[in-house]
């Protein structure tokens, strides 16, 4: 609870802060408001030795959609729904596939320039969810299958490239990395049995997208 409550109070401050040093500022003005995007790229997974027996696919697609507000031309605040991909490990017992998701909330801060470019840096907290499928053959040759879902607090640090050409200045292209920390409980197996181990794990991400400000 203590953390999915610290992203409001921060954006909660950001505001404050924000609105206090700049009020009735035209200029400040013209960068405030609501914003929605959708990005495309790759996530590199780092299980922490969970699997250290298993082959572990390390990199597959994402998906993500986000949204916030742009407080002025510095700061903001931001939702993302990421669909982290499948990373499948295995041997010739076992087959687990895990797939990740994520729900973050982060505060953004941001140096623009006059020509569009900026460099911006996050920081996050949220809940990142894991499903997997697992078949394996035990010691006695028989064949098992099962699902298990576990969910666990999560905090990602970022940071990244975005840009807005002049005559499209509704619309704003993103560059990003970010690296989400969490040790959610998996399902891993050794020695040809299979078992819940939690370690902290990292997984990175690398996309590109566009937003557009309502």
């Amino acid at each position: 609870m203590k953390k999915a409550l610290l992203p409001l109070l921060l954006c909660s401050a950001l505001t404050n802060v924000t609105l206090a040093a700049e009020p009735g500022n035209s200029r400040t003005n013209t960068h405030k408001g609501a914003y929605a995007g959708l990005a495309f790229g790759a996530s590199d997974y780092d299980d922490g030795e969970l699997f250290e027996q298993l082959r572990v696919s390390k990199s597959h697609n994402l998906t993500r959609l986000y949204g916030g507000y742009q407080f002025n031309r510095y700061f903001m605040a931001e939702a993302a729904l990421t669909s982290l991909g499948e990373h499948e490990a295995k041997n010739t017992q076992v087959d687990i596939d895990t797939t990740f998701s994520a729900l973050m909330f982060s505060v953004i801060a941001q140096y623009p320039s006059d020509f569009g470019l900026a460099v911006y840096g996050q920081l996050g907290l949220g809940l990142v969810s894991v499903y997997q499928e697992y078949h394996y053959i035990n010691p006695n040759t028989n064949l098992i299958e099962g699902d298990d879902d576990e969910s666990d607090g999560a905090w990602l640090t970022g940071a990244g490239l975005s840009y807005s050409a002049p005559q499209l200045e509704k619309l704003r292209f993103r560059l990003g990395w970010e690296r989400y920390y969490h040790d959610t409980d998996i399902i891993t197996a050794k020695n040809g049995y299979i078992f819940r181990d939690s370690q902290q794990q990292k997984i990175d991400v690398y996309y590109l997208g566009v937003s557009y400000r309502f």
